[in-house]
């Protein structure tokens, strides 16, 4: 397991978005909506947490997942997740 600070955390999650789900990074703020405004769907959700886990060593499961509106909420259970593992 990896230990990263929350920007870190957030920065990884911008490069996943852009370059994977490829989401034009000008429009990616931490207090941006992954579903309403990002469209996340289910698929690119396993998509965000299989390239985390590789990163982090953490999974967060599916739903958990569900209960997470913005980056922010998913950079913080991520961190929570890190430091409780």
């Amino acid at each position: 397991m990896v230990t990263l600070t929350t920007e870190q955390l957030r920065n990884h999650l911008f490069d996943l978005l852009e370059n994977e789900l490829e989401i034009d990074r000008d429009i990616i703020k931490s207090d941006t909506d992954l579903m309403d405004e990002l469209g996340i769907d289910s698929i690119d959700a396993v998509d965000l947490i299989i390239g985390m886990t590789e990163l982090t060593g953490v999974r967060l499961k599916p739903h958990e997942f569900k209960q997470l509106r913005t980056i922010d909420d998913f950079v913080t259970a991520l961190s929570e997740a890190i430091r409780d593992a």
